[in-house]
């Protein structure tokens, strides 16, 4: 389970496809009743409450599980625990005390969103740890100038510092997975200063991404209304327009979001054909 610092609250958001291990002083845990975390104790003042995205039907038998290894394990801790069953991709309310930390071990395909989720509707977390494919950290880690940056790591900057905080080898899970992992930390501070809405500067970073290895005048010709505009919007907010999404950071796309012609409706951008984590 996760372990939190005096008032502290976590929320652990387990994978139910590996076990948790201890890593750099977080615990993580998972549902499944075959491959659960050991871990020594928790201070007094920890409570913890744990949240999932399982298969139909499997919550209720792997939620009594997870109850059942804590009571064995740590019954003068069992009651810090608190069970929320529900799908961690659209919990947007948690019973008690407002969290201020997340702790998770979380799945490939829902990592992202799970936690630009739980960023957005929980202003009181301050702060995350997560572990994840290894591929899926260096890219919320990613710098603006990287190969790899891109959507994920302007979002998350929207909320946080974001770094790679370490780095867990394959062989640490039984069975072993064919894939290391990675530990991301965030850091929660004030998103950029801006009179464009997050749904803006986000609306513009997708279709920015879009087409990656055009330049913003073309990339973001839909989204501005005409390739035209989107060069007016661009120069305005002090950005070349032969520049690529890529080479900016989460500030710069908030002015360019800011100088978006009036009038224009929402940009509706094409789906790529190949999936996209956003």
């Amino acid at each position: 389970m996760p372990r939190s610092s005096g008032r502290h609250r976590c929320v652990s958001s387990p994978s139910v496809s590996r076990c948790g291990r201890r890593s750099s002083g977080a615990r993580t845990s998972s549902s499944t009743p075959t491959r659960c975390a050991r871990s020594s104790g928790w201070p007094a003042s920890d409570r913890t409450t744990s949240s999932w995205r399982s298969a139909p039907g499997s919550a209720p038998r792997l939620a009594g599980a997870l109850e059942e290894t804590v009571r064995s394990l740590q019954p003068d801790n069992a009651d810090k625990l608190r069970l929320v069953a529900a799908d961690a991709l659209t919990i947007t309310k948690l019973p008690g005390p407002d969290p201020t930390a997340l702790v998770a071990n979380l799945p490939y395909n829902i990592s992202v969103p799970v936690v630009l989720s739980f960023l957005q509707h929980f202003p009181t977390i301050e702060r995350v740890l997560v572990m994840v494919q290894l591929e899926v950290a260096e890219r919320l880690a990613a710098k603006p100038g990287s190969k790899i940056y891109g959507v994920p790591s302007l979002k998350a900057a929207w909320y946080a510092d974001v770094e790679l905080a370490g780095r867990v080898g394959r062989n640490v899970f039984w069975p072993a997975p064919n894939v290391d992992s990675g530990l991301v930390a965030l850091r929660r501070r004030k998103p950029p200063k801006t009179t464009a809405s997050r749904e803006d500067v986000f609306r513009c970073i997708d279709a920015a991404f879009l087409q990656r290895r055009k330049s913003l005048r073309g990339a973001l010709a839909s989204w501005a209304g005409s390739a035209d505009a989107a060069e007016q919007a661009l120069v305005t907010a002090g950005v070349d327009p032969r520049t690529r999404g890529e080479q900016l950071d989460i500030l710069t796309f908030a002015r360019i979001a800011e100088a978006r012609p009036q009038g224009v409706g929402p940009a509706q951008p094409r789906a790529r054909r190949r999936a996209r984590t956003s």
